[in-house]
């Protein structure tokens, strides 16, 4: 009956010492948690701004005359809104302005071409091209900025050059054609920021002037759209000191758990230790200077006479007349740990084992 209640009692303080130890782990998985939690909302409460992007570009001209008795300035330009002889043009400076701007600090990337295309049409049939003739006037051209990007072009264009093509392309084929000539500056752009969201600033635009050929009066014109895009993006803000605060409180609480989960297995190793496991480590640890640990110890001693001590201790005794090292091996599988000192004419055993410890 008594030891019905003993076994009983046993029972008891196991399944009492188990769920101490799951309420602990759960505590401890919670508080992990809530560290992650503080340190994931410390990313990502941060303030988020606004970056916006402004985009402009147009084109200008000054029409430069011949030598005449009638024009006293040497150039006609754009805002004056006038049409030209094309007998009396010199040449027309062309100039391209195009800018892109962030509010906030960005990565801007601009390419940038300009040429010309020499198109000959029948006549009141603009879709029916005849001849089409390529010029390069500038060489692609890349231009990276931070923030603030702003482009000026230029380019001087020969106009009785173009129109002699034309006239002789006229007379050897006694056509009626229509024809201009279009300078065009392409542009390509781009712009980033590392804090921003999803895709970057990207644009694609052609400012482009249309000069009449073979006419003996002519208007030149503007084929494109006005330049005058904006554009808005999110932007990530910088951390806060709120920020900081959760993340600082997250991590403390992880290595904590950590540490106490590190802490509840060593205890719970030192708590499952035998007394024969107990006793042994105790000896190697307080008397590990005296005490030499060996792979194996030979069992034949010869004619030396075998003496067994009750302790440890007394094996020290003996030691200290011997002047020679303490041999340990331990036979794991048998559980049995031998402590061997070999004199000249003794040996001196001291034995633990698991089947004798209670």
């Amino acid at each position: 009956m008594e030891n019905k209640k003993v076994k009983v009692k046993n029972n008891n303080v196991k399944l009492k010492n188990t769920g101490s130890m799951v309420a602990k782990i759960i505590i401890v998985a919670l508080v992990i948690l809530s560290g992650l939690f503080l340190v994931v909302l410390g990313f990502m409460k941060t303030d988020k701004n606004n970056i916006t992007f402004n985009e402009s570009g147009e084109a200008d001209y000054k029409v430069y005359l011949k030598q005449n008795d009638y024009y006293s300035e040497p150039f006609i330009s754009k805002s004056e809104h006038m049409s030209f002889i094309a007998s009396l043009i010199d040449y027309i400076h062309v100039d391209f302005t195009y800018r892109l701007t962030s509010s906030n600090e960005s990565q801007i990337n601009t390419k940038y071409t300009v040429d010309a295309k020499l198109l000959i049409t029948e006549r009141g049939e603009d879709s029916k091209v005849l001849y089409v003739m390529p010029v390069k006037l500038k060489d692609e051209t890349v231009k990276n900025v931070k923030t603030n990007n702003e482009i000026y072009e230029s380019v001087d264009i020969k106009y009785d050059e173009y129109n002699a093509i034309v006239n002789k392309y006229k007379r050897e084929y006694a056509l009626s054609v229509s024809s201009k000539l279009l300078v065009t500056m392409h542009i390509d752009s781009t712009a980033n920021s590392d804090k921003m969201e999803g895709s970057a600033f990207t644009s694609q635009n052609d400012l482009v002037l249309s000069i009449p050929l073979s006419e003996q009066t002519l208007n030149i014109n503007f084929d494109y759209n006005s330049i005058n895009n904006s554009k808005q993006f999110v932007e990530y803000g910088s951390l806060n000191a709120n920020n900081y605060i959760y993340i600082a409180t997250g991590v403390v609480l992880i290595i904590v758990s950590i540490v106490y989960v590190v802490f509840l297995k060593e205890r719970k190793e030192h708590a499952n230790e035998t007394g024969y496991t107990k006793l042994k480590n105790n000896i190697l640890k307080q008397y590990d200077r005296y005490i030499v640990e060996t792979s194996d110890i030979k069992t034949d001693f010869g004619d030396k006479n075998i003496i067994t001590v009750k302790s440890f201790i007394e094996l020290l005794d003996a030691r200290d007349n011997v002047d020679k090292p303490i041999l340990f091996h331990e036979d794991k599988d048998a559980r049995v740990s031998h402590f061997i000192l070999i004199d000249e004419k003794c040996v001196y055993e001291y034995t633990i084992k698991e089947s004798n410890i209670k």
